[in-house]
């Protein structure tokens, strides 16, 4: 049981000025998720998301014995808010780049329908490795466009269960397409 379950806000911060661990993971238990809500709604992403209410508690607990809050629900809103929008103002330099990786794989499928099989057998054989649950919950989400608080619903798991395994899908695939990749794009190029 959580001792610290009982406390209020304003009581976990004190402990959590404190260094108390279990005061700030009591902290993010009770936040995590509409932190998260809030931030999506910003940044339409989940791992930018997640990286926006990652940070602000990063931040929190660096800064435990030096930050003073007052209303911490409001407080951790307005900090994901702006690191939301932080998110946002750094995405603006980064489009360019994506517009030209867009376009980069747009004429290696064009130009090697041959490469574009290959990479695809490759990847359907690496989805084919993953447990059945961890290809279920990747399809989910990269096929069907579902978010981790969907399939974690529809699944009837935590969200932490369905972000560990998708986590783990993702090292798999990259790990399996490693080298495939690199050897399109150079021939590509040559």
């Amino acid at each position: 049981m959580n001792d610290f379950a009982d406390h209020s806000d304003e009581e976990l911060v004190k402990l959590l000025s404190e260094s108390s661990e279990s005061a700030f993971n009591e902290l993010y238990e009770r936040f995590w998720e509409p932190l998260f809500t809030k931030a999506y709604n910003f940044l339409r992403e989940e791992d930018a998301a997640r990286d926006a209410v990652q940070d602000v508690f990063i931040w929190l607990w660096q800064h435990r014995h030096s930050v003073h809050i007052d209303h911490v629900c409001a407080y951790l809103h307005q900090a994901v808010r702006f690191q939301a929008l932080k998110i946002l103002r750094e995405r603006k330099h980064i489009v360019p780049l994506n517009d030209r990786l867009s376009d980069l794989t747009l004429r290696i499928l064009e130009g090697d329908g041959l490469q574009y099989k290959e990479l695809k057998i490759l990847l359907h054989k690496t989805l084919c490795g993953l447990p059945a649950d961890q290809r279920l919950i990747f399809i989910l989400h990269r096929e069907d466009g579902l978010t981790y608080l969907q399939i974690a619903a529809k699944l009837g798991i935590s969200v932490k269960t369905v972000e560990k395994k998708m986590s783990r899908s993702l090292r798999v695939i990259r790990f399996g397409l490693k080298d495939a990749l690199p050897a399109m794009l150079l021939a590509h190029f040559f």
